[in-house]
């Protein structure tokens, strides 16, 4: 075997063949320079021929070689230049600091965003270019890093500071390299993350603010009460929680639309911010309910006056769509803490919506301070609600019919139909104990519902026994003309019972016509063009009660019982007034109704002025079915004669 040494020898001498022909050595060269060898033994003797041949095999094989190695060396500078114009064009931001956070070395990504040059940039400390906070941070970390006292890798936030005074948001990968000898420094990959933090902020703001006005929403109120119960349960203070309702919001959005309630509820929550105490918390719960919450109050004299700065500042209109708006408010007040009962956050809550709930019993625009007997009533009242559900499915209601009569004859020419509840155990319940309560809950309804399919079933009993020409008022609620299905039931009871529609009137009082002044118009002259009449009962209580004889398409006037309670005491004003009414009836062409007749005085004072139709315990009271369809049968008249001498002269004058 032959040695190596002697093998690169023949190599450096231009190559040989052995003595003995069996061995054949040729260098590779490139570059001028030998780099290798080609070195073949053979069993048998190769000749000379053969020897110069492998001499060219191995230039070739050179040649390869060399090709070989230019092909790597062009890939690697490819790569170095690749990698090279991927840290120069990055968003991300590389940076080595030492141990005392001096930069070593970075991409141009952080010159470009902190505005300057990579020359201006070495040698630097890093905390120069973060916000304070996270400059002090860094810089801790960065002395902890020489001692091993800091983990090899961590993640943190970052602020950068821009030359313009900004700040970007970056996700900061920490990665101690001091020990590496190829590094020998920290690491810093830092990620813009300006928006993602800019979105969970928006996102965050969100979940706890109201979104139309900006407050915060229940959410971040209750957070709040937790924390300020806390403090007050070490200082010994009071804490105030109030509960704000905006009276009759709902007419705002239904007769000027819901953009201008919007605008009503922005106008609210702006006033309360710029002129309530800095210490408070004002919050919006949804639609128009509003909560404040105050902390470090003295006593209860210092929470009610504060109770009554609130209320003070609904007093002057608001500016709504160009229009000023006057709004009032009910407000619940409770208090805890400093001596008086504990109340935890959930109760503090239920409290104050109990004292605005009484508020707005009370006649709304007040403040209602918390007492323990609100419980009690609440309590009977939730107990009423459930006996008042199952009564409907018991079908525990009953339909009472007054009789309206023809004050110069005495017939009766229709009835107002008049619910009654039928009360296992209480007996039979007028309806002033029961509708409010039922339109409170939205059950008026489905009672509703029942009371005008019971009505229209006694107007066909009563026309097979031959009162054919009977009429019926029934009346409706506000909340039942809401239902878009309200026409087609009123249509479907009258098909289903074969009643003529004329002879159903649907009384309506004069708060409902507030409401939603296009819409109910509509739904009344829908009604209407199928021959049902409209009754405006109470006329007279309202404000507007002239202006809706215009809007609406109405047949029939009702005289409140208050005005006529005035009549045949000699009163001038009471009388005139009636008077006016109904004169105002008669230029119109609408039948008047006088309700709530009692005395012979005040029918004959009517009679006088020229009203014809009379309804009240002169006559009749609610009677059951059975007994009015008795009186109807009977050729008895009902109630005295007006016709004495002093009124017919004055009935007599009035002119034609």
């Amino acid at each position: 075997m032959v040695r190596h040494e002697q093998l690169w020898q023949a190599a450096a001498v231009g190559g040989k063949l052995n003595a003995a022909g069996t061995v054949s050595v040729t260098p590779l060269r490139y570059d001028l320079e030998e780099r290798g060898m080609l070195v073949v033994e053979s069993l048998a003797p190769l000749t000379l021929d053969q020897h110069g041949a492998l001499s060219t095999l191995a230039a070739q094989v050179a040649l390869a070689v060399e090709s070989a190695n230019l092909a790597d060396d062009l890939r690697q500078r490819r790569s170095e230049e690749r990698f090279r114009a991927i840290l120069e064009n990055t968003s991300d931001i590389i940076v080595i600091v030492n141990s005392g956070g001096e930069i070593t070395n970075c991409t141009p990504s952080l010159a470009r965003n902190v505005g300057r040059s990579e020359e201006d940039l070495v040698g630097r400390t890093m905390a120069e270019f973060l916000q304070l906070d996270d400059a002090a941070e860094a810089t801790a970390l960065f002395a902890n890093s020489a001692d091993g006292t800091t983990q090899a890798q961590a993640i943190t936030d970052w602020r950068l500071l821009r030359r313009d005074g900004s700040l970007m948001a970056f996700e900061v990968l920490i990665n101690n390299l001091i020990a590496d000898s190829r590094v020998g420094g920290i690491v810093l990959t830092m990620r813009d993350v300006s928006e993602r933090r800019a979105l969970e902020v928006q996102l965050n703001h969100q979940a706890f603010h109201d979104r139309l006005t900006g407050l915060p929403n229940r959410a971040l109120f209750q957070d709040r009460a937790e924390h300020a119960l806390a403090r007050t349960a070490r200082l010994g203070t009071i804490v105030a929680m109030l509960m704000l309702d905006l009276d009759d919001f709902k007419i705002v959005n239904d007769t000027r639309g819901h953009a201008a309630g919007d605008e009503l509820l922005l106008e609210v929550a702006a006033r309360l911010q710029s002129t309530l105490r800095s210490g408070a918390t004002i919050s919006r719960f949804g639609g128009d309910e509003f909560a404040i919450l105050v902390e470090d109050l003295r006593d209860l004299p210092q929470a009610e006056s504060f109770a009554k700065r609130v209320m003070d500042h609904f007093a002057a209109p608001f500016t709504v769509q160009g229009e000023d708006l006057t709004v009032g408010v009910s407000v619940g007040l409770v208090l805890t803490g400093g001596g008086l009962d504990w109340l935890d956050m959930i109760e503090q809550m239920r409290c104050a919506d109990l004292a605005l709930y009484a508020a707005k019993e009370r006649g709304k625009n007040q403040v209602v301070l918390y007492h323990p007997e609100l419980n009690t009533r609440m309590m009977d009242r939730l107990s009423r609600r459930a006996d008042l559900q199952r009564a409907i499915v018991a079908n525990e209601f009953v339909l009472h019919y007054q009789p309206i009569v023809s004050i110069d004859t005495g017939k009766i020419v229709s009835c107002e139909a008049l619910v009654r509840w039928q009360h296992p155990t209480r007996g039979l319940v007028p309806p002033l104990e029961f509708v409010e309560l039922a339109e409170e809950t939205g059950l008026i309804v489905e009672l509703g519902r029942w009371v005008l399919d019971q009505a229209c079933s006694q107007m066909r009993s009563w026309a097979e026994a031959g009162h054919t020409g009977i009429h019926v008022s029934v009346n409706v609620s506000a909340r039942e003309l809401q239902e878009t299905t309200f026409l087609d039931g009123v249509h479907a009871a009258l098909l289903r019972h074969q009643v003529r529609p004329g002879q159903l009137v649907l009384e309506l009082t004069e708060s409902i016509f507030a409401t939603d002044a296009p819409t109910i118009s509509k739904q009344l002259r829908a009604l209407r063009n199928v021959g049902i009449r409209i009754a405006m009962d109470d006329f007279g209580t309202g404000y507007s009660s002239l202006s809706y004889l215009q809007k609406f398409p109405i047949d029939i006037l009702k005289i409140d019982k208050s005005f006529v309670d005035g009549l045949g005491e000699g009163s001038l004003d009471g009388s005139a007034l009636v008077n006016a009414i109904i004169s105002l009836a008669q230029a119109l062409r609408l039948q008047v109704v006088a309700e709530g007749i009692e005395r012979s005085k005040q029918l004959d004072e009517l009679w006088a002025m020229g009203c014809t139709l009379g309804q009240g315990y002169l006559y009749a009271k609610p009677v059951a079915a059975a007994e009015m369809g008795a009186l109807l049968s009977s050729s008895l008249r009902l109630g005295p004669s007006p016709m004495t001498t002093r009124h017919v002269t004055a009935r007599l004058r009035r002119p034609a």
